[in-house]
């Protein structure tokens, strides 16, 4: 809005969070094999972005690159991606105090974000841009070390519909958490 009424003006370029003008901007999410895809302010995303495909050729550190704007999982959470292929991926995060709930146990909403980004990374390599609909998490036991790791493999991975587990463990081999997902792309 530009005072009270809509601002159609839109500048196409990369710009820094946050922001503190009225006109809608585009921030670049990423560039791969030299096509900048970009995220309109309020998540409208742009025909790039839907036609970009990330496959198992994609470098590692262009698919990091791409997801490192998942900014909630990367900078909040510390997570990272170690691997990452068609329908598999491995994260993980050094547990920090700030992962901590009250008791010392890591918080389950962290366990979770680890969870959910390998789920985004599996799900998105070598597919149309796919989203999770539906998940489900079960914690089996507290961590004991010092390093969580997910690791998510596809199921069944159909036209529209795809079908993920995601096994969260420590660096000792603990199983942490179980999580399966449903998730949607546009055929």
């Amino acid at each position: 809005m530009h005072g009270d009424r809509p601002c159609n003006k839109r500048v196409t370029k990369s710009i820094s969070w946050p922001l503190t003008c009225g006109n809608v901007f585009d921030r670049t999410l990423a560039t791969v094999r030299g096509t900048a895809y970009h995220l309109h302010v309020g998540n409208q995303l742009t025909r790039g972005w839907r036609d970009m495909k990330l496959t198992d050729e994609t470098p590692l550190e262009e698919v990091r690159d791409f997801f490192s704007h998942d900014l909630f999982a990367t900078q909040a959470c510390g997570c990272h991606i170690v691997e990452a292929s068609h329908g598999h991926a491995v994260t993980q995060l050094d547990i920090q105090p700030v992962h901590r709930n009250a008791m010392g146990g890591v918080m389950g909403g962290a366990i979770f974000t680890l969870a959910d980004y390998a789920l985004a990374v599996a799900c998105n390599i070598g597919e149309n841009p796919t989203v999770s609909v539906s998940n489900s998490i079960e914690f089996l036991a507290a961590a004991k070390g010092e390093r969580l790791i997910a690791t998510c493999d596809v199921d069944k991975s159909g036209r529209s519909l795809g079908f993920y587990t995601i096994d969260v463990t420590d660096e000792l081999g603990t199983k942490v958490a179980r999580m399966t997902a449903t998730c949607f792309r546009r055929a």
